[in-house]
């Protein structure tokens, strides 16, 4: 039995039913997909398509929405990238999200947990479809609603895929009332028997979520967790916040994107302390990391003691070697833990060899954390979670497997691997895997 550490429930039952394309090699590959799929549904309803990989397309770039309005025609189409950070939206799509009302829109762009978006923009200043982090919720808010039943049915797929999978607890990473009263819904039917979920919101579903969730009985299946923040972007998007420049990076951004100081972020972790909340805070980039360990030492500080809530760390995908030291934290009574996706990896492999080849080789830092934990803590489980993140990448805990020993894809030649060093065994794989709570 297997505990995913961090997946998005709702997400994953939807894309199960979903156009999914991230087998595709190229733009034309795109418009063809999106293409055959609009001749079989009306012209009023929304194709909405997810698992885009710009990295693994040869123009390494999203489709513009020219570009879709060929292939899909007039209904509004939008294309979600693989790890759910950015949007390819047609014109249809724009105009339904109020884009093309004033060339120089200006919009709030706080919907996804942090203030900072990308609307990019052609030349006369129109938006050319591609929306990156916070922009793409734009976009995503202008998405027909789901009824109460459809995320029931949505749910339950999911929830019956990962049983399938003997994943028997999973850790939801972005948790909204609605979606958090279909799994009460489930719940009273008794269909979450054998299924455990801890549910981590952000600030603004936070208060609805936590009224949702209160005074349970700590054995019921459905917790509320904590909170979530999210503190910079994705590696695909080239908006992880890095110490360093991206080979490739985006203009004006060429670190990526961070969506808070230092100040801000200890006010959030301030917060956090004040309602005995445990924080999960997405951290892709090394410099993201690192502003993560700095604000939960200036809490520290603050407090004048050591904090009352758990810091976890979400992905964690590149760790500078210097901040190793800084998850398990000898002598203190609470590690930082590092609640990672190896299995990115293996979707990962050429963007991080073309985007952040100078740091390939601190790209999930698996042994690193554990030497570094068995030395401080004792047992590296209490200081390192592992998960998938799905829908972004598949829910199979194998592929966690495949990604901790071996470093590569199955049907890679052994000199492709990234980060020999960094592998574990398999033993060490299945302990790091294994449910907290809810193994029988």
């Amino acid at each position: 039995m297997w505990r995913d550490a961090h997946l998005h429930l709702f997400e994953l039952g939807d894309a199960l039913q979903c156009l999914h394309l991230g087998a595709c090699t190229s733009i034309d590959d795109v418009l063809q997909h999106v293409a055959q799929a609009a001749t079989d549904q009306p012209t009023s309803q929304w194709l909405i398509a997810r698992g885009l990989q710009p990295e693994r397309l040869a123009e390494h770039r999203l489709p513009t929405a020219k570009e879709l309005d060929r292939a899909a025609g007039p209904r509004p189409c939008a294309l979600w990238t693989l790890d759910l950070h950015a949007i390819a939206a047609n014109t249809a799509a724009l105009r339904a999200a109020g884009l093309l009302d004033n060339a120089q829109h200006q919009t709030n762009l706080s919907s996804i947990g942090g203030p900072h978006g990308l609307i990019e923009r052609d030349h006369a200043g129109a938006p050319t479809g591609i929306l990156l982090e916070a922009a793409a919720g734009i976009v995503a808010s202008a998405m027909p609603t789901p009824s109460r039943t459809e995320q029931r049915t949505r749910l339950r797929a999911a929830i019956t895929h990962l049983q399938s999978l003997n994943v028997i607890e999973a850790h939801e990473m972005f948790a909204r009332a609605d979606v958090i009263q279909a799994l009460l819904d489930l719940e009273t039917a008794g269909e979450l028997d054998h299924f455990h979920l801890r549910a981590y919101a952000t600030r603004d579903h936070l208060p609805a979520v936590r009224t949702l969730l209160a005074d349970r009985d700590p054995a019921a299946p459905l917790q509320c967790a904590g909170l979530k923040l999210f503190l910079d972007g994705t590696l695909n998007s080239r908006t992880a916040f890095m110490l360093a420049p991206f080979a490739d990076p985006l203009p004006d951004y060429p670190r990526g994107m961070a969506n808070y100081t230092l100040d801000e972020l200890l006010d959030e972790l301030r917060f956090a302390e004040h309602e005995r909340l445990d924080v999960a805070a997405h951290a892709i980039g090394d410099a993201a990391v690192r502003l993560a360990l700095d604000a939960f030492d200036a809490l520290t500080n603050d407090l004048g003691h050591e904090p009352n809530i758990q810091l976890r760390i979400e992905h964690a995908q590149f760790i500078d070697e210097a901040d190793i030291p800084r998850f398990a934290r000898k002598g203190k009574p609470k590690p930082i833990i590092a609640s990672m996706q190896p299995c990115h990896l293996l979707t990962d492999m050429e963007p991080i060899v073309r985007l952040l080849p100078h740091r390939a080789n601190r790209a999930f830092a698996l042994r690193d954390l554990v030497d570094a934990a068995t030395t401080a803590q004792g047992d590296p489980a209490g200081c390192i979670y592992l998960g998938s993140d799905a829908p972004v990448v598949p829910a199979n805990p194998l592929d966690n497997r495949q990604a901790c020993i071996n470093r590569r894809r199955a049907n890679m030649p052994p000199d492709s691997t990234i980060a020999p060093q960094q592998s574990v065994d398999e033993t060490t794989w299945a302990h790091l895997q294994h449910p907290l709570r809810y193994a029988q």
